[in-house]
């Protein structure tokens, strides 16, 4: 009877043994490099980033120093970016920022320069060539100059260099030191170019997040002066509001934080209040500063400002109902108030805010047919008006804050 072999039996045990290392490398590897493209997509920060890749790297290559340095191509500049030295992460301001060398000088430089990585078995060489030279104590500490006898023992013997590559331009470079001679293989090499890789596009994703919240920062603020601009032209034309849209959005935010009203829902009241009344901007101005009572027609120009206000927002996007607060910052509670008779819940939460905002800062501000109302009054007419004129939770809110000694930090006219 003839034996059947299969083509395992036929392999030697110590080949098939190598074999199933280089498999089981592999297969970790590719684990590793998934599980760090993961964590850096969801990291939001330089550090975070480094530090992820710093994670990821110590699991399989010898690493005893690992450096991630940045290089400014304009400057010809290298600065450290994250630093980990002799088991503990390195303020990598402790290591000054140093010049791109002449060709053929540190190994750094090198790898700038030809965009290729790097296996240096023996350290003591290039090491030698650099005109700066640092090194990890045993404590941690970063010192200038080569490692003395004593530290031999634990010095840097060798080092794999990758660059970091983006579009083709070297952006910065990834390096392992170890303590032993001869630490890093060709397949060490390939590993932590692709790990480069990695690196450069997180690091030029969150440039782009940076600049980004940089250009939306920048919007930001220029709506905001363009809101506040605007609600200063509108009281230039009535002296005796001057600053009451700003002093309306100083207590309206103060209520609405005593409330906990979400980031967005403030954002929005805050610009409602700063314009709720852009619509007198309508209105004669010898109607807003008349000294004795308006008549009925008056009146109505007078309350009509409501809708030119709400009106001269529309085509605006916000990320806030802000139109329809200021529409609604005149209705009450009982559906008695103007301009559509809204009533309850009917009204939004901002603009009921809103509305004990204005009436506080009118009836204590000096007005043109009336002076400035006691404190004690104004406090009366808000509880009177509690559940018909205003939301009870808002006067609530209102009371609190006045009794805990809140004043607005701008003058009336």
């Amino acid at each position: 009877m003839t034996a059947n072999y299969g083509t395992d039996d036929m392999v030697e045990p110590s080949m098939k043994s190598d074999d199933q290392l280089r498999v089981k490398r592999l297969l970790e590897e590719r684990r590793v490099l998934n599980d760090l493209a993961v964590a850096l997509g969801q990291s939001t920060s330089f550090q975070e980033i480094y530090g992820q890749i710093h994670e990821h790297v110590v699991q399989l290559m010898d690493v005893s120093s690992f450096i991630i340095s940045l290089f400014d191509a304009p400057t010809e500049t290298i600065t450290a970016g994250f630093v980990y030295g002799e088991g503990e992460i390195i303020d990598p301001e402790l290591l000054p920022p140093l010049k791109l060398e002449a060709p053929g000088k540190g190994t750094q430089s090198q790898v700038i320069r030809t965009g290729q990585p790097m296996i240096v078995n023996d350290l003591s060489g290039p090491m030698a060539e650099l005109e700066v030279q640092y090194e990890f104590t045993p404590e941690g500490k970063v010192v200038p100059g080569p490692p003395t006898p004593e530290e031999e023992e634990v010095s840097t013997k060798s080092e794999l260099l990758a660059p970091m590559l983006l579009e083709g331009e070297v952006i910065g470079v990834v390096a392992l030191q170890s303590h032993r001679l001869n630490a890093y293989t060709e397949q060490d090499r390939d590993l932590l170019c692709g790990i480069a890789n990695l690196a450069a596009v997180a690091i030029h994703n969150q440039h782009l997040i940076r600049r980004l919240e940089a250009t939306a920062e920048h919007l930001d603020q220029a709506l905001n002066q363009t809101i506040e601009m605007t609600a200063r032209v509108t009281e230039m034309r009535d002296p005796y509001t001057s600053a009451h849209q700003e002093r309306v959005a100083e207590l309206a935010l103060a209520i609405a934080d005593a409330m906990n009203l979400p980031e967005t829902h403030r954002k929005g009241l805050r610009i409602a209040a700063l314009l709720h009344d852009v619509g007198k901007l309508s209105v004669p101005a010898d109607i807003l500063n008349k000294p004795s009572r308006l008549s009925e027609t008056e009146m109505r120009l007078v309350r009509a400002h409501a809708e030119s206000s709400s009106e001269a927002l529309e085509g605006l996007e916000f990320d806030a109902p802000v139109q329809a607060i200021v529409l609604q910052h005149h209705e009450n509670l009982d559906g008695s108030g103007y301009p559509a008779g809204l009533a309850g819940d009917d009204i939004l939460l901002e603009a009921r805010i809103l509305r004990v905002a204005d009436a506080y800062e009118a009836m204590t501000s000096h007005r043109p047919y009336r002076p400035a109302m006691q404190l004690e009054a104004v406090l009366a007419e808000l509880k009177d008006g509690r559940g018909s004129l205003y939301d009870s939770e808002v006067v609530a809110a209102c009371l609190e804050l006045i009794a805990g000694g809140f004043t607005f930090t701008l003058a009336s006219g």
